[in-house]
């Protein structure tokens, strides 16, 4: 009998329930729209470091970090494990001026940004932390024809940085 009465009746007795549920997700549906969206995630925050402040010229190993640069990353390490809410990850930047190869410089961008990550990771930093290096692929200023050669250096200053790029969640 009840066989027979699934096969005479077949998805009608089901009808009621499938107003109800589309009733009740239309009712969701107006609900949400009248919640506010999520607030954006925060921009990234990045904050430069000066290389002659970090490394000796023309240097980028741990051994050549200047007492300046050491204590500058011992701040930028404390304000981030408590300064910043929610930061998800680290990107450090190294650029170099123009002064020497492309190749050279790529090298020397690149050591400089890993010596920064691993000094962060020693100082208890424990967000994921990515190091690249741009070499003389951004430059801040050109100094052009400017002579002699410690002037041009002098001039050429601001390329030579380590960029620290925070990432954070949207939560506050």
């Amino acid at each position: 009998h009840a066989g027979n009465e699934i096969h005479d009746a077949g998805w009608r007795h089901a009808k009621p329930y499938i107003q109800i549920a589309e009733d009740l997700t239309g009712a969701a549906e107006q609900a949400a729209e009248k919640c506010a969206p999520p607030p954006p995630s925060p921009a990234p925050i990045k904050l430069t470091l000066s290389a002659d402040a970090l490394f000796r010229f023309d240097k980028s190993a741990p051994g050549d970090l200047l007492i300046k640069g050491r204590e500058e990353l011992d701040a930028m390490a404390d304000k981030l494990r408590s300064g910043y809410a929610h930061v998800t990850g680290l990107t450090v930047i190294g650029h170099t001026d123009r002064l020497g190869s492309k190749t050279y410089n790529q090298k020397l961008s690149e050591s400089r940004a890993h010596t920064v990550k691993a000094y962060l990771q020693e100082r208890g930093v424990q967000v994921p932390i990515k190091s690249e290096g741009r070499g003389m692929s951004e430059q801040i200023v050109a100094c052009e024809g400017i002579q002699p050669r410690q002037a041009l250096i002098d001039c050429l200053q601001p390329n030579r940085r380590v960029e620290v790029v925070v990432q954070q969640n949207g939560q506050q």
